[in-house]
């Protein structure tokens, strides 16, 4: 009900048993209430939406505003239940949580359902629930629409651990009303979604025709067990940063799959079962969770009741563990690095805890290999002995898992959360053996994780070793649709995934030097930058003393790896002779140029990428440095656009340009300028703050110079 409602409406410890969810269809009524105390709100709900740390506290005073009626709101809260299992404590919350509170829906939903035509639209919609409400964060596109639960599948190997799909989005082409919205659920929506996504409640967003983006009227909860369709109070927010209220954990392990058959023909059912007898040995209770360089180690209980955690309180919210993270390794005699205390022997080194900062916490599977003597059988061991003939796999299995869980959740969350997210992986693993089975050869799966245009969060996908992009474009191309992707840009390539901050680096480049620069200074300026990651090529690195004349070399090789760290080519970052001799061959240059130490320009740079990896160019001719104070609408146009480095030659120097900032109400105008002039070491600091990564004016440039501005074009591939 609407707050301004003029109906009264009381909720009730029967409609919550009703509506309880399936994990407690065998919870007796006064078990439930047993669970439950009647509470007064001391005001309206709705202000608790934003933060409700205080929802229910209680409020005995009276209201002194006697000009103000109203009846007071109240709630049924939780303060008796009994520990609950995490399933169990799961979905109760989940239900609990989507009927009392505020969705919120982020804007960036717009990129992907919004401004179309509204019609022939199919889709999921992706959340993420935290204590203070639940967060619809993106959404994909459903490629067979009469097979849902098959879809529904395939896009949850696509998220990372505690994320869910929680409704479908679609368009018709007509307006949104309750009775179409009902008509289309009946349609589409049947029991064996309902039952793969366990739950009887959706979320269901209507995409209008013709509308440039959604809006909160545009949203239905879609109560299948009732067969009816109510509005649904959201929120649409700003795009917010969730890492604020999430934490990102990383769980790395090999787990060997293993399975045998007779024939050829009988290959997939049992990889299938073995791949079933992994994710069921997952769950046991012998597997434990340690969090890396900490004594925290995290086991489920054999008949999951109860959780053995040690060195934290299992009821400990999970931003805690951060502060028991020490930074440096520590052996312990046990070949398990970071073990101390009753666990391993201390090492003389001083402890770091609670200072350590990490983009994501890396967990580690152990397996306890201890037998509980009471599971020992008192007979003697009997072995059955058969001849047959079969075939048997053993495939180890790299697990990368990204598995995201709110920072006021307990810690007791964790373990179900890893093994769900394992066995997921361990599924999309099985699907990628039988996808890409190449005769008798066997590709080995591999993980892959990448932040994407419209995505506030990782998305994983695996990909089997051996096989080239090339190879690969096609299942790409699948892909690319499901998370309704552009089809012009690689986004999904290896070279594309995100690399963690504590992944070594053989890199010896700096990369985005750009990062961290204070702004221009332009008054009302619109800054428009280069798109994705750059190497910082410079005078004197690789060994090449090309001091005085190799800039423009310097500043092709920054455009060249661009490209490369983009995904447009594997081909490696060329040299100053290989650079020579791409011109030599198309001959533009004699075949005394290689080897030699003479200048090219920006010309000479537009042959090279079209040489070497088929990238065309645009050049700008200006007549002299001060008309390039004109160009600023026409070069960030080009960021926009193409979002690639621009070389620029003029006199004897070249130059690197990575962005402006222009304001279209002054005309003023200010370039982002990588200068490759610089001689020092890889030191970030000293490259900024002496401006050889920095924000220029107009009078940077050469008044009398002519300059030409080579601006690459994106191929159009993926």
């Amino acid at each position: 009900m609407r707050p301004n409602a003029t109906d009264i409406e009381s909720d009730s410890i029967l409609k919550k048993y009703e509506r309880r969810p399936k994990a407690l269809e065998k919870l007796c009524l006064a078990d439930l209430a047993a669970w439950y105390s009647f509470q007064k709100l001391k005001d309206n709900p709705q202000d608790h939406y934003q933060d409700n740390d205080d929802f229910y506290k209680t409020d005995e005073e009276d209201d002194d505003d006697e000009t103000t009626q109203y009846i007071r709101y109240v709630a049924l809260c939780i303060k008796n239940a009994p520990k609950l299992t995490v399933l169990t404590f799961w979905l109760l919350y989940q239900s609990y949580l989507f009927c009392s509170f505020k969705l919120r829906i982020q804007k960036r939903l717009n990129l992907h359902v919004g401004g179309g035509d509204g019609s022939n639209v199919l889709g999921f919609l992706v959340s993420v629930s935290t204590t203070k409400c639940t967060y619809v964060t993106s959404c994909t596109a459903c490629l067979q629409s009469r097979n849902l639960s098959d879809e529904l599948i395939k896009t949850q190997h696509l998220l990372p651990a505690g994320l869910e799909v929680c409704g479908l989005f679609y368009g018709d082409g007509s307006q949104a009303n309750a009775a179409d919205v009902l008509r289309k659920c009946k349609a589409v929506v049947s029991l064996s979604f309902l039952e793969t996504l366990d739950v009887d409640k959706l979320l269901i967003l209507h995409v209008a025709s013709g509308s440039e983006e959604i809006n909160d009227d545009s949203f239905f909860c879609y109560h299948a067990d009732e067969n009816r369709v109510d509005s649904c109070d959201v929120e649409i927010i700003d795009d917010v940063s969730l890492q604020n209220e999430l934490m990102m954990f990383r769980i790395k392990a090999s787990l060997t799959l293993e399975c045998e058959f007779e024939n050829i023909n009988g290959s997939a059912e049992a990889l299938a079962a073995g791949s079933q007898r992994l994710q069921s040995k997952v769950c046991e209770s012998s597997t434990v969770y340690h969090v890396s360089n900490s004594g925290i180690l995290m086991q489920s209980d054999e008949d999951r009741k109860g959780m053995n955690i040690t060195e934290i309180a299992a009821d400990s919210p999970c931003e805690r563990i951060v502060g028991f993270i020490q930074e440096d390794e520590e052996e312990d005699g046990f070949d398990v690095p970071g073990m101390k205390g009753k666990i391993g022997r201390k090492s003389g080194k001083k402890s770091t805890k609670g200072k350590v900062a990490k983009e994501s916490i890396n967990i580690q599977i152990l397996s306890n290999m201890s037998k509980d003597n009471q599971h020992i059988p008192n007979s003697a061991p009997i072995l059955h002995y058969q001849q047959r003939n079969f075939q048997h796999i053993s495939v180890h299995l790299p697990i990368n898992v990204v598995a995201v869980a709110d920072k006021n959740s307990p810690v007791s969350t964790l373990p179900s959360l890893f093994s769900h997210g394992i066995c997921t992986q361990i599924k999309s693993m099985e699907e990628s053996l039988l996808l890409f089975a190449k005769d008798s050869d066997i590709l080995i799966p591999e993980a892959y994780h990448f932040y994407l245009p419209g995505f506030p969060h990782l998305v994983s996908t695996v990909y089997p070793q051996g096989k080239t992009e090339e190879e690969l474009e096609s299942h790409r191309q699948t892909l690319h649709s499901r998370l309704m992707l552009p089809k012009t840009r690689p986004l999904l390539r290896r070279v594309n995934r995100h690399v963690f901050a504590d992944e070594p680096s053989t890199d010896v480049y700096l990369k985005n030097t750009h990062v961290g620069l204070p702004p221009s200074g332009v008054a009302d300026g619109q800054v428009s930058l280069v798109y994705g990651a750059y190497a910082y090529h410079h005078y004197m690195q690789d060994r090449m003393d090309d001091n005085g004349w190799g800039c423009a070399y310097r500043s092709l090789q920054t455009i060249c790896s661009w490209f490369r760290l983009q995904g447009y080519t594997d081909k490696p970052v060329p040299t100053h002779r290989e650079i020579q001799q791409a011109l030599v061959d198309v001959d533009d240059k004699p075949a005394k140029f290689v080897g030699s130490r003479q200048w090219i320009g920006s010309i000479e740079v537009s042959t090279c990428l079209n040489q070497l990896f088929d990238v065309t160019s645009k050049i700008m001719f200006v007549s002299n440095g001060a008309e390039l104070a004109n160009k600023g609408r026409e070069l960030a146009v080009h960021f926009q656009t193409q979002g690639t480095p621009i070389m620029i030659g003029g006199g004897v120097l070249a130059h690197t340009i990575l962005g402006v900032d222009f304001s279209k109400t002054s005309g003023e105008v200010k370039f982002l300028i990588l200068d490759p002039h610089y001689t020092g070491d890889e030191d970030l600091k000293v490259i900024q703050d002496k401006g050889w990564c920095g924000w220029k004016g107009t009078d940077f440039w050469d008044q009398t110079a002519y300059y030409n501005l080579c601006m690459p074009q994106r191929p159009i591939m993926i």
